[in-house]
């Protein structure tokens, strides 16, 4: 294990060590606007993310990160960030009750909305955790996408494939100078699917679904509407290859030693 550079503190804590295919990531995506990685499960994504948000804040370029989660990783984040950074974070919809250490109370709707608008009064770096389903909310929606985040990241990024989805509508309203988007399972049954991962990652480049479709899809099926296949592929390849950093855990084996 090794560290990626110099000291981070007091943002990032001097004692986190890391493997060489994270120390290679964070150096690869340090300089990028945005990007896509896509390293197994168990490598982990999640500080390698952590740890550009918290390059950008050393370097005086952010103060703010949401990170967007499935519901059931709520706290997954939360312990990641507790233990490898000191960076303050708010847990969106929860909060410790009061005389009861470990333990957390669940705030109404309301209360959610005043904890939101709290969070972006606020100065300094500091973290947003919320899940998808909470995006889906109009009212909070709507406060999300008034405000625009230095950094976002979004975890299982595959959920949002379906352009149609509240979910994904909601996610790409959320305003953020730069995004990581975070999967284990980029290569998608349909080439569409990448849309949504690549229009956040750079939206000027892909404004929009139909020319991305018609640009690298091929269909066939029922009344030729079902995509089949890929067109244009070499020059896809080469875009996630400018855009996406992914390793297998059969690649990384030293992670055993």
């Amino acid at each position: 294990m090794t560290s990626p550079r110099k000291s981070l503190e007091p943002f990032l804590k001097d004692s986190v060590d890391y493997y060489p295919h994270q120390v290679t990531g964070i150096r690869q995506m340090s300089p990028m606007k945005s990007f896509l990685l896509a390293d197994d499960m168990g490598l982990g994504k999640s500080l390698q993310a952590l740890t550009v948000f918290c390059i950008d804040v050393k370097l005086g370029k952010a103060e703010t990160c949401i990170v967007i989660v499935p519901v059931t990783l709520r706290e997954n984040w939360a312990d990641e960030i507790h233990k490898f950074t000191r960076l303050p974070y708010t847990l969106l919809g929860e909060v410790p009750k009061p005389g009861k250490p470990g333990e957390m109370k669940t705030l109404t709707p309301a209360m959610r909305e005043k904890q939101l608008k709290d969070f972006i009064a606020e100065t300094g770096p500091r973290i947003l955790i919320c899940n998808y389903e909470q995006l889906v909310n109009v009212k909070h929606q709507a406060t999300i996408a008034r405000f625009q985040f230095d950094f976002s990241i979004f975890d299982e990024a595959h959920k949002i494939k379906n352009p149609k989805a509240k979910r994904t509508q909601a996610s790409l309203n959320v305003r953020s100078k730069r995004s990581a988007m975070l999967t284990g399972t980029p290569m998608l049954n349909q080439v569409d699917e990448l849309w949504t991962l690549l229009h956040r990652i750079d939206p000027n480049r892909f404004p929009k679904y139909w020319t991305f479709v018609n640009r690298y899809c091929v269909f066939g099926g029922y009344e030729n509407r079902q995509v089949t296949g890929v067109k244009n592929e070499s020059e896809l390849k080469k875009i996630l290859g400018e855009v996406m950093i992914r390793r297998l855990k059969h690649d990384v084996l030293d992670l055993e030693k």
